[in-house]
């Protein structure tokens, strides 16, 4: 008896002598290749013989599970390199892909199965972002993911009809919520690791404004205590209707029901530690953890005491997620998606620090994490970013503050002992300014620059106050950084050699100028970061200064940073400066270096104890 080879439906080759007979993939091989004439009984050809235009692999191939975007949803297929893909799951240790046959490598085949089995999906059908962070993770299947990481976030998240927040938000920032919030939703987490600048916070603050529309349990904010008093501020600006709680201080609560019953709690990264078992009483609907680096080392008690909170969500913000090696990664996503990337000596082991094991990590992240840089999404921005931070005086600066606040001398020279006060020239005898706030965000700001490749200028009125963050910075960037001063005490030829270094230095790089004396005249386009350390009286002053790098020619967003200690008489200083923002086409009024007899009052009048 004479048989006939043929293509099934679900893409097998088999056999057929009156009766459908089921060949394995060796047998097949031995027919095709070694000269076999007979199966079975059966009188045979090669398959290529009776299969017109069949190709015969003689090798082994492994199958790959493909994840890719299908309209709305993410579905699995099979695909078998570089054939293509399999519609159905092979019943056999073989397939035909177009009119390819191909013996399968059954080990890895069954791998797949086992793997899809424990996701709990079939082939073919929608995948959650859960179960295909499952996959990804899976080590017994190769999982590929087809198409831009961005066209899985719009199938898994849809989009937002409404934002609940104060503030209109770019297209991009849009997008990223919509994501987040299935994620969270979903009981995982997220790093939204946007360059600086791009509005990390207010996206955090809507899917917070979110999350609360939908439930009213507790969330949970953990940020440097230098960003305490920013996230108030921008919660109350943005999201208004949710009920804030700062938690710090000596008279802070000691009752975990006081936290439960606000919206949004906020807390340090060091309070969290002192007070851990108070929080771990509480079942946090999302818990954000701002400048995400502060927790990339494991072992210390502010990552441990992050990890141990009770947590549906989590969500860590960070412009560098990873500074020294992929060991900060773990860290990172241990908070965002406990076990994961499994135990540390596990993840250490598959993912040394190399530029292979980066790329294969990348892979298995890719689904929670958000990076857009602003090169990116630079079509949705102005060509300048200003951000005001505001930052609570430190504890050790108070008793000199408000000693010279309550002199009865003249009001201008107290304005001016308070403003080298908030400037902490070290003669003031500030003791212990490492700790400072907007030393700490300086810190940020310049490591943030350094990382992206950008350089950064900074600006501050008194000599001491220079020589202090000339010092810091070096420690900040480190010993092969270029960082110098312009202020007033080299000679005016020496200036534009100094620009000139420092525009042609390749690596990080930082001035510090006073903007008396390189705020005019000076272009310094190398920059884009500029940092106000201290305000002036006069915002001419301050538009002058950030015209050094903000001018024509500058090919990069410019960021414009102002730093101020609230309830002083920086915090009046500032205001000036939006008053002539608001003034600027009326011309209704013209300012000076010095306050206006109003301003001298509120000034003298504002007490960071209160």
């Amino acid at each position: 008896m004479a048989g006939h080879w043929e293509v099934s439906e679900t893409g097998e080759l088999r056999l057929r002598a009156g009766r459908t007979i089921r060949v394995d993939a060796a047998t097949i091989y031995s027919v095709e290749f070694d000269g076999i004439s007979e199966v079975d009984g059966i009188s045979v050809r090669r398959p290529s013989a009776d299969v017109i235009g069949l190709m015969v692999v003689p090798m082994l191939k492994a199958p790959s599970l493909v994840a890719a975007v299908d309209g709305a949803a993410v579905r699995t297929r099979l695909r078998i390199e570089p054939y293509g893909d399999v519609e159905q799951w092979p019943s056999e240790d073989h397939c035909v892909v177009g009119r390819t046959w191909i013996p399968l490598d059954r080990s890895a085949l069954s791998a797949a199965e086992s793997a899809l089995r424990r996701a709990n999906v079939g082939l073919g059908e929608p995948l959650s972002a859960s179960q295909l962070l499952q996959l990804a993770w899976d080590t017994d299947a190769t999982l590929i993911l087809e198409g831009d990481i961005g066209e899985f976030r719009t199938a898994f998240a849809g989009r937002l009809v409404t934002v609940p927040v104060q503030a209109s938000l770019y297209p991009y920032q849009h997008d990223a919520v919509a994501y987040l919030l299935a994620l969270v939703n979903a009981g995982l987490g997220a790093l939204l690791a946007d360059e600086m600048g791009l509005g990390k916070t207010l996206q955090a603050i809507a899917v917070l404004a979110l999350r609360c529309e939908e439930s009213h349990r507790p969330n949970l904010i953990v940020a440097p205590a230098s960003l305490i008093a920013n996230w108030i501020r921008e919660l109350g600006k943005f999201a208004p209707q949710l009920s804030v709680l700062a938690h710090g201080g000596f008279g802070r609560t000691g009752n975990y029901r006081v936290l439960a019953a606000h919206d949004v709690t906020v807390v340090s990264y060091e309070t969290l530690v002192r007070d851990a078992a108070m929080f771990n009483m509480v079942n946090w609907a999302l818990v954000v953890a701002d400048e995400a680096q502060f927790v990339k080392n494991s072992a210390t008690s502010r990552s441990r005491a992050l990890r141990a909170l009770p947590r549906v969500g989590a969500l860590a913000l960070t412009g560098t997620p990873i500074e020294n090696s992929l060991a900060d990664a773990w860290a990172l996503l241990e908070f965002l998606v406990p076990d994961y990337l499994g135990d540390f000596d596990r993840f250490a082991l598959r993912f040394p620090d190399s530029i292979a094991a980066a790329r294969e990590l990348s892979v298995l992240v890719a689904p929670l994490v958000i990076r857009r840089r602003v090169a990116e999404v630079a079509d949705d921005l102005n060509d300048r970013i200003d951000v005001f931070r505001p930052v609570e005086l430190p504890g050790s600066l108070i008793p000199s503050y408000e000693s010279a606040r309550a002199s009865s001398g003249n009001g201008l020279a107290t304005l001016m002992q308070l403003r080298k006060i908030c400037a902490h020239a070290p003669t003031l005898g500030d003791g212990g300014h490492g700790q400072d706030g907007k030393l700490e965000q300086l810190a940020i700001i310049a490591e943030t620059a350094g990382a992206q490749g950008d350089k950064l200028i900074v600006f501050a009125s008194f000599t001491a106050t220079i020589d202090l963050l000339h010092d810091e910075l070096i420690r900040t960037l480190g010993s092969d950084a270029y960082v110098a001063t312009v202020d007033g005490r080299g000679a005016v030829s020496e200036r534009q050699a100094i620009i000139d270094e420092f525009t042609a230095w390749v690596g990080p790089a930082a001035l510090v100028l006073n903007p008396r004396a390189a705020g005019v005249g000076l272009n310094i386009q190398a920059a884009n970061y500029v940092v106000h350390f201290n305000p002036e009286w006069n915002p001419a002053v301050i538009a002058q200064a950030s015209a050094r790098a903000h001018r024509r020619g500058q090919k990069k967003t410019v960021f414009v940073y102002y730093l101020y200690y609230e309830s002083t008489v920086e915090e009046v200083m500032l205001d000036r400066l939006g008053d002539k923002a608001a003034l600027a086409d009326a011309a209704a009024e013209s300012f000076t270096d010095s306050p206006k007899p109003t301003e001298l009052t509120r000034a003298l009048g504002l007490s960071p104890l209160h």
